[in-house]
């Protein structure tokens, strides 16, 4: 298996890593969001089908958005700083990524990193900035082994999964230039 070194990772520029980010983040998010969905009506019926977007919408409408009576535009409002969010860590797990370099070969080592950063986002904005900010009703509303599931593995493993096919598709890229490359004279090589 073809592995990238130091120089041929350092021709994939950190602006691409944060945009592929930010579109794994929205994948993740949207995998994420669905779980919960989904995990919510399983276990409390269909009525709490959209409960995990009102403890989003939480965020900025208060603890009000959990009542059964809050307006529809709560699961909107919701669903909207999920996916805000979303993108923003995928963003920063784009950067992450691209600062391990060659050290987020092969393909598992980087779904394994994402999944670990699923989880320490879980714990960070659960146990510690919710608190700090006086959402204690995000974690009380919680359920830890659904919400360990959506971050880490539907969150995470979804962004890892993406980054790391991003990955495979610019080393062959990579690989094809260097063959295309090697097959032109001298003089018209590229620098």
């Amino acid at each position: 298996m073809y592995r990238l070194n130091r120089t041929e990772y350092a021709d994939i520029d950190s602006g691409a890593r944060i945009g592929h980010g930010f579109v794994g983040g929205l994948i993740g998010g949207t995998a994420f969001a669905l779980f919960a969905m989904i995990a919510s009506a399983i276990l409390f019926g269909a009525s709490a089908l959209t409960m995990p977007l009102r403890l989003v919408g939480s965020l900025v409408i208060g603890v009000s958005a959990l009542s059964d009576s809050a307006p529809v535009t709560t699961e909107f409002v919701g669903l909207s700083v999920h996916l805000v969010l979303s993108a923003f860590y995928g963003m920063v797990f784009g950067l992450i990524a691209y600062s391990m370099g060659p050290l987020a070969q092969p393909r598992a080592r980087l779904v394994a990193a994402a999944v670990v950063y699923g989880w320490a986002l879980w714990l960070l904005n659960f146990y510690l900035i919710a608190p700090a900010a006086g959402w204690a009703w995000i974690p009380a509303q919680s359920i830890p082994g659904i919400e360990f599931l959506s971050h880490a593995l539907f969150f995470g493993g979804t962004l890892g999964l993406y980054m790391g096919q991003v990955q495979e598709r610019t080393r062959a890229e990579l690989i094809s230039f260097e063959r295309e490359t090697e097959m032109l004279p001298r003089g018209r090589r590229a620098a």
